[in-house]
């Protein structure tokens, strides 16, 4: 059983809000304030703030302390003494305390649009859908880079729009399995019934939003916003930072595998076919997004983003 540290709202509210807000922080303490402060000047009001703190060692938990004490809407969790779990257990966590409807995710180095919840609960108000993502403007960091951003970012976001124009949601059911066309949690609203049925024990952690999307959009559609309501910070202390080309044919190689057991053991709709697409030949998935990205920034810029990644050990 887990322990949790949980320093409580002196205002309980009377009904759940329709919106629970995650924010999963670790060292993040230069961003956390600019972080805390788009979430609470949204326009729409209705949501509460469950920031789970992966065992920070810098004046992270002191800040968090200090905007709990203006809002009573934050509330703060830890894993037991403080410890550092990671993310798939710090998520968890924070979706297991959650009591609002829907469930908005914003990783504690990433900002919204003041207008963002608003935006995304219009966009699901008049559909049967259990999924929000939208559009992503990047914050860049001195000393970091765009071009992996502007390979995949803005040709993922075509491909949402125009997979939606002809029924007006999301059918990603088999879309999801070949690349993560939802880019960052922070850009993502989830029914919180579905994040509760999923198995957050991805093969690969950084892909666990990756594992995540793939099993909620077997159960449900979603809906695309094409405006840029999240600001993605990027910066050299960032995952996609640090990733070789050889680490990620690795990983994706692993993930693939994985999804072959998980669809073959499970009662998903229609699972021969997506083992078949599953165990293609890796070069199958990846020519066609070394395709896709090519299309979207050109030969030459593409090509070196390739060679920088096959020099980094």
């Amino acid at each position: 059983m887990v322990d949790l540290k949980l320093n409580k709202c002196e205002e309980e509210m009377d009904e759940a809000p329709q919106i629970s807000v995650i924010v999963p922080s670790f060292n993040y303490d230069r961003f956390l304030k600019e972080t805390l402060d788009s979430i609470l000047n949204q326009t729409f009001q209705d949501f509460e703030v469950i920031v789970v703190d992966d065992g920070s060692r810098d004046s992270s938990m002191s800040i968090l302390k200090q905007y709990q004490q203006k809002s009573s809407k934050i509330k703060i969790f830890t894993h037991p003494n403080h410890q550092n779990l990671g993310l798939p257990r710090t998520l968890e966590l924070g979706i297991k305390q959650a009591s609002g409807k829907w469930v908005a995710i914003l990783e504690a180095d990433d900002v919204w649009n003041l207008s963002c919840l608003s935006k995304r609960m219009e966009a699901v108000s008049d559909k049967n859908v259990g999924f929000c993502s939208n559009k992503i403007d990047p914050i860049i960091e001195v000393g970091a880079s765009d071009t992996w951003f502007r390979s995949y970012v803005p040709r993922v976001e075509k491909q949402l729009k125009k997979l939606q124009g002809g029924i007006g949601t999301l059918d990603l059911q088999d879309h999801i399995l070949r690349e993560n066309l939802i880019p960052t949690f922070s850009c993502s609203m989830v029914k919180r019934e579905l994040l509760l049925g999923c198995d957050f024990d991805t093969p690969v952690n950084a892909w666990l939003d990756w594992y995540l999307w793939i099993q909620i959009f077997q159960k449900t559609n979603g809906v695309f916003v094409d405006i840029p309501l999240t600001r993605w910070r990027l910066h050299n202390s960032s995952q996609n930072s640090k990733k070789s080309l050889f680490k990620f044919l690795q990983k994706y190689s692993v993930f693939r595998k994985s999804l072959v057991y998980k669809f073959a053991s499970a009662p998903y709709k229609n699972k021969e076919s997506k083992i078949r697409r599953l165990e293609a030949p890796i070069f199958v998935p990846l020519t066609e997004r070394f395709y896709l990205g090519v299309r979207e920034i050109g030969f030459v810029l593409f090509l070196k983003q390739v060679i920088k990644r096959f020099s980094r050990l």
